[in-house]
């Protein structure tokens, strides 16, 4: 291949090809194929293995139809394209386009995105479209990091063989709402002001670069180190644009979204008794002398999180250990995904580390809590952890030869070993842990299990029967769904179940004149509004609140807040509001999901009849709507021989119609 510029202009280069739609008939053919070893193969396997297989076949058998959403929409291309394609001959720009979009598509893939188009020196994607997920800007603000990484490398490489020195991709990021599918490329079709914006995002960012909306900012904030830039005029735009520029994702240990007001703290309101239920617990195990397991359940929104954030921060003198991980929406098919972060995060494992140094920082961080062992013994335990978690020692004297049923049964084992070990050190020998209030405990925080894969319920389970005799706290949240698949959780002597409802009227009026405390004067008008659309909803108030200030209904000034009740016309949904309704919508099954949205149609309150008026095979997804907390069913109804229902909550009815 020449290298030497070519003296007449190239033809535009091809990209990569879209992949193919998938063949159902193959499809059957390898769901059935897998279905016959699954006495070889086992329940577990199998089903990990036919999960992907039926999504690509339900989407195969799907009739295109027009969609409305909210995505997350993302362009890259090549910085100075045209430029570059005139100081290289035909052959080089070919290969070095296509190679720069196949990686970037393959970043786009890994993080759960579409491709949607390739347009020669880049291309269009989005997340969402094929089911939404809360974190689906996330995915596409770290695909875009990917993206950038790439090109780094590219450009490296560029120097060394073409002697090119400039070399860069740029990506912009936007979240809005969409409408997809039964377009001339059906699902691959996305129309909107979100797409457009987008790309005027991508277009004005500077080379190696990443810009991203505030609407993609609100959802993802706490998840990446990016700057605040000034407002940008935009083509099309009647508005300046704010943006920010990312630099970086937040260590995953401490990336969890943020949530609340920006410099505004608010005491946590209404929930007093469960906030001592927690405190006695932390201050007990020393006296009890054996483990406590308490999980807040509650719906998304409900003050979980802070909560137990709450209490931590509080008690932190109680405290000398803390041990802490979070499931993440794409964790149910990520084995032991728990056990693997509460490990990370205590031996300082990070993402960017190669293999060896990840071993080795495991071995350094878990042989000392075997502290009753011999080295030999204890870097025998260490290593069967490593291995249950992925990071392969198999070859180790100690563990060969053992299936993986020996290991997962060792390997618990180890693992109530080495947190006893770690109470020791919490609970010096000699030491007498029921003296009284000054006890120091070993406490685990395990957030969102709603999210864990089957593996680390196993474990935690585990945990809860078979350490009992451990003194340490474990506490837990999650939402209700957890419940679905373990009834049970948490119901026994060590185990209790504390349920957060919605706030009543007098402290949701409390928490929205709390969080409106800069205000000279709290306006009746705006309390209300907070208060109605939030229905007791903690986190459902700030968004909504975020927005108020976002669109410059609410003012900044210094410390103090200003109110434009002009601006007051119609109140946006936050897209973080929007996400997280959206994502339970998309996770029902398809005739639940069908019958909530044309139940919607009908209103926030509908009536049976007139749902089998538009759909007649609606009705029957209702039961199941109301035991996955949906919809309620009202104790009387406006019409004579039809029952009457409303959705859970106005915001749910809400996304659900715009749909």
């Amino acid at each position: 291949m020449s290298s030497s510029p070519s003296p007449s202009p190239s033809p535009s280069p091809s990209p990569p090809p879209l992949p193919p739609k998938p063949n159902p008939q193959n499809l059957h053919q390898a769901i059935a194929a897998l279905e016959a070893q699954r006495g070889l193969l086992g329940d577990t396997v199998t089903d990990l293995a036919l999960a992907p297989l039926r999504q690509l076949l339900a989407a195969a058998d799907a009739t295109p139809k027009l969609r409305r959403a909210q995505v997350t929409v993302l362009f890259a291309d090549i910085v100075g394209s045209t430029a570059l394609a005139g100081r290289l001959d035909a052959e080089d720009t070919l290969e070095l386009f296509g190679s720069v979009l196949q990686r970037a598509a393959d970043c786009v893939r890994a993080h759960g995105g579409r491709v949607l188009r390739f347009n020669g020196d880049g291309l269009k994607a989005a997340f969402g479209t094929q089911g939404a997920h809360e974190d689906d800007a996330a995915r596409a603000v770290q695909a875009g990091l990917d993206i950038l990484a790439a090109g780094r490398v590219s450009a490296e490489q560029l120097k060394l063989r073409l002697v090119v020195q400039d070399f860069a991709l740029r990506v912009g990021v936007h979240t809005g709402e969409v409408a997809f599918g039964a377009g001339l490329e059906a699902d691959n079709t996305l129309t909107g002001d979100a797409v457009n914006v987008a790309a005027r995002l991508e277009q004005s960012a500077p080379p190696g670069g990443l810009r991203m909306s505030a609407d993609t900012w609100a959802p993802v904030r706490g998840r990446f180190i990016a700057a605040e830039q000034p407002p940008l005029q935009l083509k099309g735009l009647d508005q300046p644009l704010l943006s920010w520029l990312v630099d970086a994702p937040v260590a995953l240990q401490a990336g969890a979204a943020e949530r609340g007001v920006e410099g505004l703290r608010v005491a946590v309101v209404g929930r007093d008794a469960e906030l001592a239920r927690l405190r006695q617990a932390i201050a007990a195990p020393g006296a009890a002398g054996s483990l406590q397991a308490i999980t807040v359940v509650a719906a998304a929104g409900l003050g979980k999180t802070r909560l137990l954030r709450e209490v931590l921060d509080a008690e932190t003198a109680r405290i000398p250990r803390l041990l802490c991980a979070r499931a993440q929406p794409r964790d149910s098919l990520r084995p032991w995904g728990l056990l693997n972060r509460l490990v990370a995060a205590h031996c300082g494992i990070t993402d960017g580390d190669s293999a060896e140094a990840a071993r080795a920082k495991l071995l350094a961080g878990l042989v000392p809590g075997f502290d009753g062992a011999t080295p030999a013994e204890a870097e025998r335990q260490a290593q069967l952890i490593g291995q249950l978690i992925g990071l392969e020692f198999s070859s180790a004297p100690g563990l060969r030869g053992l299936d993986a049923r020996a290991v997962r049964d060792l390997a618990l084992t180890a693992v109530l070993t080495w947190l006893g070990g770690l109470c020791r050190q919490v609970h010096p020998a000699g030491e007498d842990v029921g003296s009284g209030t000054s006890v120091l405990t070993l406490v685990l925080a395990i957030e969102d299990l709603h999210w864990a894969d089957e593996a680390s319920l196993d474990l935690l389970q585990h945990l809860m029967t078979q350490g009992r005799h451990l003194p340490l706290v474990l506490l837990m949240n999650s939402r209700p769904e957890l419940l679905e698949r373990r009834p049970t959780w948490c119901d026994s002597e060590i185990g209790t179940r504390i349920a957060l409802a919605p706030l009543a009227a007098t402290d949701g009026d409390a928490l929205a004149t709390a969080l409106l405390q800069r205000l000279p004067v709290v306006p009746p008008v705006l309390r209300d509004l907070l208060t109605s659309r939030a229905e007791g909803n903690p986190y459902y108030m700030e968004e909504l609140l975020r927005r108020l200030l976002d669109d410059g209904v609410i003012r900044r000034d210094g410390l103090q807040w200003q109110f434009d009740e002009q601006r007051l016309i119609q109140l946006r949904l936050p897209t973080t509001l929007v996400s997280l309704l959206q994502a339970r919508l998309d996770a029902l099954p398809e005739a639940e999901r069908s019958g909530a949205q044309r139940a919607s149609i009908v209103g926030h309150v509908f009536w049976d009849a007139a749902l089998a008026q538009i759909d007649p095979a609606a009705p029957r997804a209702l039961p199941a709507l109301q035991r996955h907390g949906w919809l309620q069913a009202r104790e009387s109804s406006a019409f004579d021989d039809t029952a009457e229902r409303q959705f859970d909550h106005h915001l749910l009815h809400e996304v659900t119609y715009e749909t």
